[in-house]
């Protein structure tokens, strides 16, 4: 039995964005397709272990983020969990 979640996903626009992973200092290119007020949900080519700290780079904001699950998703994606640990609204932002 999976535990309820605390807040809403909404589902929103695909929007690329950029999910640099701290501990290998590389950046992958993602698509955010749902978001809540701790979290988001990301599809990428690449599995990320549950536990990576990681930088979710939007246009217009940066989060640093932990991932809490990833699992295969259509074709060759998985689909990724993060949890929000803070974040930081700017013009043009830089990992």
């Amino acid at each position: 039995m999976s535990p309820t979640r605390e807040q809403n996903r909404y589902c929103c626009k695909p929007t690329e964005v950029i999910v640099f992973i701290e501990q290998q200092r590389s950046e992958i290119t993602g698509t955010l397709v749902e978001v809540s007020r701790s979290g988001m949900k990301i599809r990428l080519r690449q599995a990320l272990l549950t536990g990576t700290p990681v930088c979710i780079i939007l246009p217009k904001c940066r989060a640093g983020a932990s991932v809490r699950y990833c699992k295969p998703s259509e074709r060759e994606f998985f689909d990724i969990g993060v949890a929000v640990l803070n974040y930081e609204r700017s013009q043009a932002v830089e990992p």
